[in-house]
């Protein structure tokens, strides 16, 4: 049997055989895919971003708050962790340089995902630490580019993650290309 998934005005982003149920540990993940974490305090926001990512072919895990997020990502050790700034408590800027600080997580790609983009922001979140900043609303395309195009591995404890899905991938290209950069 075979799962195909579309999404309206877009290309399948899914492909899967079903032959018998798979253990976590089974699942087989494409080179380019990543484990990514969120952390965003709004709960819809992060659980979509999760599914899309998932369907995107990465491991992801959520956390909705900044120190939730952080005692996760000691545990998976993610390629890259998308990030509100706004988060109560512990905010996006602390999480950041937290990350940097940390020796097991300094080489994690940060992004923030904001709606704090002014040039100040900007300023902040870079010195922060984050390696990306996107302005939400963000599109689907740039965020699964970014994530999919981002450097850094910190090898995954992919024994904590959620189950994922195979994917089919697009060709990569120059992540500065994509960002403007």
């Amino acid at each position: 049997m075979t799962l195909l998934i579309r999404m309206p005005g877009r290309a399948p982003l899914c492909r899967q055989v079903i032959e018998q149920p798979q253990r976590r540990s089974d699942m087989l993940f494409e080179p380019s895919s990543r484990c990514v974490l969120v952390i965003d305090d709004n709960h819809d926001a992060a659980d979509s971003l999760q599914d899309i990512l998932l369907l995107d072919g990465h491991r992801v895990d959520v956390a909705y708050d900044g120190l939730d997020g952080l005692e996760k990502a000691r545990q998976l050790k993610p390629d890259v962790l998308i990030c509100d700034i706004g988060l109560p408590g512990m905010d996006g800027y602390q999480v950041a340089r937290a990350f940097r600080a940390d020796a097991g997580l300094q080489s994690t790609f940060l992004v923030a995902l904001s709606g704090y983009a002014q040039p100040e922001d900007l300023r902040r979140a870079y010195a922060a630490g984050f390696d990306v900043h996107i302005a939400k609303p963000a599109s689907v395309e740039r965020i699964e580019e970014t994530v999919t195009l981002s450097k850094r591995s910190n090898k995954c404890d992919n024994s904590r993650l959620p189950g994922s899905y195979l994917s089919e991938r697009r060709t990569e290209r120059d992540l500065p290309s994509i960002l403007g950069y």
